[in-house]
């Protein structure tokens, strides 16, 4: 019986060692796994920082540059209107002095008209008492 107990016993304590050699095993490979878990993580973390700082970066890329479309534009209308401004301001010139011009012509004409008018009256007058 002495002899079945101490078998028994050896046979217990090399299932022990087992158990806690595969234990031990057991422990490192939920380490191994738990430390490749932070390892992904971290690395999904800086991937997504990194593509977030890009997606801002390009953002502001495509702000600045509507922004500078926009400006360009704008000095494109405001040429534009300094143009159409500076045409309306030659065409009422122009149309100033066409009026000056014809003012002075219809002075000319009506002067012209009275000159004429009075040196028919005084003919008129002259041929008048000749006869």
């Amino acid at each position: 019986m002495l002899k079945d107990l101490e078998s028994s016993s050896r046979h217990e304590d090399h299932l022990k060692k087992i158990k806690k050699k595969w234990m031990d095993e057991s422990k490192k490979y939920k380490e191994t796994i738990e430390h490749m878990k932070e390892y992904q993580e971290e690395t999904y973390q800086k991937k997504n920082k990194e593509l977030v700082k890009r997606l801002k970066k390009k953002e502001q890329i495509l702000l600045t540059a509507l922004k500078n479309n926009q400006k360009s534009r704008m000095k494109e209308r405001q040429k534009m209107f300094e143009a159409l401004m500076q045409k309306e301001k030659q065409s009422r010139q122009n149309v100033q002095n066409f009026l000056i011009k014809q003012e002075k012509e219809r002075q000319k004409l009506q002067i012209d008209n009275n000159g004429k008018s009075n040196y028919i009256y005084i003919l008129y007058i002259i041929n008048y008492d000749f006869f």
